[in-house]
């Protein structure tokens, strides 16, 4: 058992915290702690290592995938594309010619500066908001796409 179950140690950083920063590994028959960076950091780096063994795996797994799903894929290709059309038209004219203003017209803030388009058939006519408040516009919240995006991971697990 760890020595101070209250406050343990991690034994790779030598961070004290309390125990709901750590999580019970067993090793052997002993139990140890690790703090949740440091098992975070062990687990990516696990997962890279993986993938730089099996790099050729991965690819061969992917152009397999590609061919057996060729079809479908141009299928949702053709009608993502022709749904979107406008709206793809208009992202890209206003890239090309509309530069960003230097704050958002809405809140005056200088931070995640996106282009708007109030009406896709006039693609020159961009308003330039933060992204709170082009979610906000769109009837989106960042608080609701957080929680929108954290139940859609929980529920494929």
């Amino acid at each position: 058992m760890h020595p101070n179950l209250s406050n343990p140690k991690c034994p790779k950083c030598g961070t004290v915290m309390q125990k709901t920063g750590f999580r019970k590994t067993l090793k052997g028959k002993k139990q140890r702690f690790r703090c949740n960076k440091c098992r975070a950091k062990t687990n990516q780096q696990k997962v890279w290592e993986w993938e730089i063994a099996n790099r050729e795996k991965i690819l061969l797994w992917h152009r397999n995938y590609q061919k057996a799903h060729q079809e479908q894929r141009n299928e949702y290709n053709r009608t993502y594309g022709l749904k979107r059309k406008p709206q793809i038209r208009a992202k890209n004219l206003a890239y090309k010619h509309c530069s960003l203003k230097e704050k958002c017209e809405v809140c005056g803030s200088t931070h995640n500066l996106q282009r708007h388009h109030p009406d896709y058939s006039k693609p020159l006519e961009v308003m330039t908001l933060c992204r709170d408040c082009h979610w906000a516009i769109h009837g989106r919240s960042l608080e609701s796409k957080l929680r929108q995006t954290s139940l859609q991971i929980g529920e494929g697990v």
